[in-house]
């Protein structure tokens, strides 16, 4: 409820801020405005998201890149920063070359090659206990065997 009282009184204090604008009282308009803002911080807006504010973009590395360095450290201990559906940035610390066997019964369509067909990598993540996929297209930095790789 708490939130819900200062992101109204926030973005009162924008449009009172705006009004002042049209009114050419900038000291006022200032005011208001960065009061506005601090209340909308405090009750947790993420004012770049409401503006629209542009993302930084991501440096992707090349997929055949991805798979040979993944490939080589097959058995050994790596770490792959990749981007997830939702957009958000995870990094995995897991291994390669577990042994994945897919659900009883599974089509090819769940095979080594047919995954890799479609651009997925499987990595047993250590951290989850699971093995997961990653989309080789979305990795921005692996760690394997010392050294950093990025794009």
């Amino acid at each position: 409820m708490l939130a819900l009282a200062g992101t109204v009184i926030g973005f009162g204090a924008f449009g009172y801020a705006i009004v002042k604008l049209t009114e050419k009282d900038w000291k006022q308009a200032l005011m208001y405005g960065a009061g506005g803002a601090a209340v909308l911080t405090l009750v947790g807006w993420k004012l770049r998201e409401v503006f629209n504010a542009p993302s930084t973009p991501h440096n992707y590395m090349k997929r055949a890149d991805v798979e040979k360095i993944l490939d080589e450290s097959a058995g050994k201990i790596v770490g792959v920063t990749f981007i997830k559906k939702d957009g958000s940035e995870r990094t995995l610390v897991g291994r390669i070359g577990k042994r994945y066997t897919p659900v009883t019964g599974a089509s090819s369509f769940h095979g080594k090659a047919a995954r890799r067909g479609r651009g997925h990598f499987t990595i047993y993540d250590m951290q989850k206990g699971a093995f997961r996929l990653i989309n080789m297209a979305s990795v921005i930095g692996i760690r394997a065997e010392g050294t950093s790789h990025t794009a």
